[in-house]
């Protein structure tokens, strides 16, 4: 039967509702309000009179279209689908079926839809209790699938799984473990006091501390108990459970099989109780029972549970070498070895491996027992063998599940750090590691979809391990893994030429030049590669994968879709990203991070009427470091939630903190990610960071980027909803360079707009001038407020004044400045602007030295020789020196080093055909337009600048004749291109 809910057309408004509806009864407590699940309550009639928040979010509809929908469908006397269940639960039937719900968007949703019949003191029915779940999860058809293939398997094996969640405490058993305790999945919750009251009294006790001893030490267990079920009837079971770890091998849940082991245990109660029962178990049982005769060497009885077990007959098996024949030959040592300790009488309990007549490898259980006359001399061996192939397969399926990744049947990085671990404790092997980050695969996933994604995940790991099954090297091994979304990681070892995994990284290269098809789409997605090897490149393993870690950094910094084998010779500006991506998640718990206030003002008067705060980072080595470096960092690696709760609570604090201090209180602008709205938490957070704060809504404004609307449309929309409902004021900014501003002005409650400095700076060009005179036009019309940033000249001041621009925010007027200094501004409450903000070199000459102004500059190569006193290996970066003395040099490069005495630098140039090197530190520090102006001063002895002295005076010499000497390594391009051009960022 097909069951749809459709559009209504009623047109039921709030004050229509029967006067027992309410959205926030009693009877819906706050937890089951917010219940995933949709829960909702009917009465006699049909009507909806209570129902939480989860059938909105489910289907789409507002609270009441949903109450009408659900009440025309359950209404008695009517033609629609629902009417019989809620007839046939009135009678007292609890109804469960499936049925399709119309999505308000038009697709169909699959669910599964319960009525349950609730009775009061009179035990007459007073009202309906309806759940509704959702079931149609596209994205877990397959898990189903495979779960159904698994259960239909457990159900033939009479053996059950199990899963305890200690992170979240949460309890799954398969169906099968169900029906082994004889109940319902449905009313029953696993957990442990549930469970107790099944276990047999005698073995309560062993059972509560077996599992309760496993959980606390996080230890693997086995146990043997009996099972009353609630028929009374007694159930002998084995349970036990392994730890399962994550990829920081820590412990995150138990994963665990019962078998019903019942008919084995009454097989051996019936052997000790009486010869006739015995015989009736003996002929009727799937398990082996033999006794041999040790003095006259062959079997005196074999059950017809040995044909089962083994395919062959009593007569096939006569003695003892016949059925050790049977048993593999790896597996034949296990029989071997018990024989002394049977013929002390000593009982053998094992399992090993046998070949069934039909050729088929099976797992067998053996326990055997041995007799002894009354000189304690073995005459007979009794025993039972058990066919456990489908345990062990159970036991091999946990073993492959906490060992290998469930999407691509790859390895995961508990196998990969075990087999890492285990190379390396062996000090003959050497093996080497590469590293593999898909690139533009976030893109793809955010773009099309995880299922997208997924294929391609699967696909590159078959391709990968492709390259192996061709590879011309036979005598090698390698394992393959999936690390992380889309990391992999692979380890090669006993291989040869020594060059072999750069060959692998190329065939790696060269196979993905193919693209990938997924349903319709053909994709083309590279990787970048780091690369390397023990001992070679580090004596411990942590220090190998570390350093294959920094190889795939330099490998995507230099373009992607490449290799890169490590050395020590990275360049600074690639140290200095590794290690700033190694430290920024410690950078709040470290109290690195810094919140700057860029005031804004007001046009007409200069009057301080808001700030932005904006973020930085006091690294410790590197210094202060802009938002510009590090929040890509934090983008892509998700830290940048983190940061931005962080600045909200701080500008809040401080907020407060001001106004305590008696100081004048203005709005503070705080720039929020797209991303954050995307993370449940984010009302909390925010409700509980000016509740915490005792702030003031109104003086909070997120500013929102336009790229952030275009991608997250619907997000963001609701978003902008609850902040405005609660008083925090909404900024567009960077106006302008989406792709339809305007477009958002109509659409969202938004109430300033910043128009993006871009425009600003090129006010002298025709179309910035208008489209600045158009936006400030067009917002005013809308009751908007107007922000112009980037404002550093007074001519740019006087063209905004001209057009009533409300509020200015530059380097005219201020910088962004640390809080203290940003207090004297609240102070002084009107700044006064500058004058333009062009660079003014120092007057202060502190030179003891001569130095030589050149025309065109000079290349050096500059390494990062020392930290703190501590050696650093490093390659080297270009720089551009522009003047020359026997004190120092002065240089251009877009690197931002700190000016620090303990980081020393090593140049080194040619001049006159005299290659030039020297080490220095640098004493002072210039930004000019995203290009960095140093002072440095040499770290030399004074034999070494009387040399300096004579090759500096005929270089002197020579230059007045010619500015550009062939001898040297001058560059005859403009230096800021070249610098840009020449530099990877």
């Amino acid at each position: 039967m097909e069951f749809k809910f459709l559009k209504s057309k009623s047109n039921l408004t709030k004050k229509d509702l029967p006067l027992t509806t309410t959205l926030h009864s009693s009877a819906i407590d706050e937890n089951t309000y917010s219940n995933p699940d949709a829960i909702f309550t009917l009465d006699i009639d049909g009507n909806v009179i209570e129902l939480n928040n989860s059938p909105k979010e489910l289907l789409g509809y507002t609270d009441y279209e949903i109450i009408n929908i659900l009440s025309d469908h359950f209404k008695p006397n009517t033609q629609n689908s629902g009417t019989k269940y809620l007839e046939q639960a009135l009678n007292g039937e609890i109804q469960n079926f499936r049925t399709e719900i119309l999505h308000k968007n038009g697709y169909s949703i699959e669910v599964t839809l319960t009525l349950i019949p609730i009775l009061n003191s009179q035990k007459q029915i007073t009202v309906i209790q309806g759940f509704i779940r959702n079931v149609s999860d596209n994205n877990n058809k397959e898990l189903m699938k495979l779960k159904e293939h698994f259960e239909s398997a457990q159900l033939v094996a009479n053996i059950g799984s199990w899963e305890y969640d200690l992170i979240k405490n949460e309890s799954y058993w398969s169906l099968q473990k169900y029906k082994i305790y004889g109940i319902s999945p449905n009313n029953f919750v696993p957990t442990l006091e549930n469970v107790i009251d099944f276990i047999h009294p005698e073995d309560r006790e062993k059972f509560k501390q077996t599992i309760t001893n496993a959980v606390k030490k996080i230890q693997d267990f086995r146990l043997e108990c009996r099972i009353i079920k609630k028929d009374g009837s007694v159930v002998y079971v084995i349970e036990q459970g392994s730890v399962v770890y994550n990829e920081s091998n820590q412990p995150i849940s138990f994963l665990g099989t019962i078998q019903d082991i019942t008919p084995r245990k009454i097989a051996e109660m019936k052997l000790l109780e009486s010869e006739q029962r015995f015989k009736n178990i003996y002929n009727n049982l799937e398990v082996g029972i033999w006794s041999y005769d040790v003095q006259k060497n062959t079997f005196l009885l074999s059950s017809p549970g040995i044909l089962s077990v083994t395919g062959y007959t009593f007569k096939e098996i006569p003695d003892y070498s016949s059925f050790l024949s049977k048993v593999l030959p790896e597996d034949q040592h296990i029989l071997l070895n018990s024989k002394d300790m049977v013929i002390s009488g000593i009982p053998f309990n094992g399992t090993y491996r046998i070949l069934h007549k039909n050729g088929e490898i099976r797992w067998v259980h053996d326990q055997t027992l041995p007799v002894l006359d009354s000189n304690n001399v073995l005459i007979r061996l009794d025993g039972i063998i058990t066919d456990i192939t489908d345990l062990k397969k159970s036991e091999d399926m946990i073993k492959h599940l906490a060992y290998h990744d469930y999407l691509t049947e790859l390895p995961n990085r508990r196998m990969f750090d075990e087999k890492i671990h285990e190379l390396a404790d062996n000090a003959s092997n050497s093996f080497s590691i590469i590293n593999f980050d898909l690139d533009r695969f976030k893109t793809i996933n955010d773009t099309l979809g995880n299922r997208i994604g997924d294929h391609i995940l699967k696909q590159f790991g078959n391709r990968i391990s492709k390259i192996f099954n061709q590879a011309s090297v036979a005598d090698y091994s390698f394992l393959l893994a999936r690390l992380g979304s889309d990391e992999f990681g692979l380890i090669i070892w006993g291989y040869s030429p020594l060059n072999f995994p750069i060959q692998i990284a190329k065939k790696v290269l060269a196979e993905l030049k193919n693209p990938f098809i997924v349903d319709q789409y053909e994709l083309y997605v590279t990787t970048s590669m780091g690369i390397s090897s023990f001992p070679k490149d580090g004596d411990t393993v942590e220090e190998v994968l570390k350093n294959a870690e920094t190889a795939l950094y330099r490998a995507k910094e230099n373009g992607k879709n490449n290799y890169h084998l490590y050395s020590a010779s990275l360049n600074i500006q690639s140290f200095k990203l590794y290690t700033m991506e190694r430290d920024l998640r410690k950078s709040i718990q470290n109290g690195e991070l810094r919140v700057y206030f860029q005031p804004k003002v007001e046009t007409s008067t200069g009057k301080i009427v808001g700030a932005e705060a904006l973020i930085r980072w006091e690294h410790p080595v590197w210094g202060l470091i802009s938002p510009n470096e590090f929040i890509p960092l934090a983008e892509e690696n998700g830290f940048i939630l983190e940061i931005g709760d962080w600045v909200l609570k701080q500008v809040c604090t401080y907020l407060n903190e001001w106004e305590q201090s008696g100081l004048p209180i203005v709005p503070i602008s705080i720039n929020k990610s797209a991303k954050r709205f995307l993370i449940s938490d984010w009302t909390s957070v925010i409700y509980n960071t000016l509740k915490e704060t005792n702030t003031d809504p109104s003086l909070i404004e997120f500013e929102i980027t336009e790229t952030t609307l275009l991608q997250h449309n619907d997000t963001v929309n609701n978003a902008i909803d609850f902040l405005k409902e609660i008083g925090i004021k909404i900024a567009l900014d960077d106006f302008g360079t989406g792709y339809s501003s305007f477009t958002y002005l109509k659409q969202y409650p938004i109430n300033t707009i910043k128009i993006d400095q871009s425009f600003i700076r090129n006010i002298s060009n025709h179309s910035d001038e208008m489209i600045i005179k158009s936006t400030i036009y067009l917002a005013k019309g809308l009751g908007m407020k107007v922000v112009a940033e980037g404002v550093e000249t007074k001519e740019q001041l006087t063209f905004l004044k001209q057009l009533n621009c409300d509020e200015i925010q530059g380097y005219l007027f201020s910088k962004p400045v640390p809080e203290k200094e940003f207090q004297h501004l609240l102070q002084m409450a009107i700044i006064k602007p500058t004058g333009d903000n062009t660079y003014v070199k120092p007057t202060v000459n502190r030179r003891k030295y001569y130095r030589i102004n050149l025309t065109y500059p000079l290349s050096s190569q500059m390494s990062l020789e020392s930290i703190k006193g501590k050696n650093i290996e490093l390659g080297t970066t270009e720089v551009l020196i522009e003047n020359i003395g026997l004190g120092g040099i002065k240089f251009l490069t877009t690197l931002n080093m700190p000016v620090r005495p303990d980081i020393i630098l090593r140049f080194k140039t040619t001049l006159l055909d005299t290659e030039f090197q020297f080490s220095g530190k640098i004493v002072w520090k210039q930004e000019l337009h995203d290009i960095y102006q140093y002072g440095v001063e040499y770290d030399i002895a004074d034999t070494d600048r009387k040399n300096l002295s004579a090759l500096l005076n005929k270089f002197s010499v020579q230059l007045k004749t010619n500015p550009l000497l062939a001898n040297s390594s001058f560059i005859q391009k403009d230096k800021i291109t070249y610098l840009k051009k020449n530099s990877f960022h």
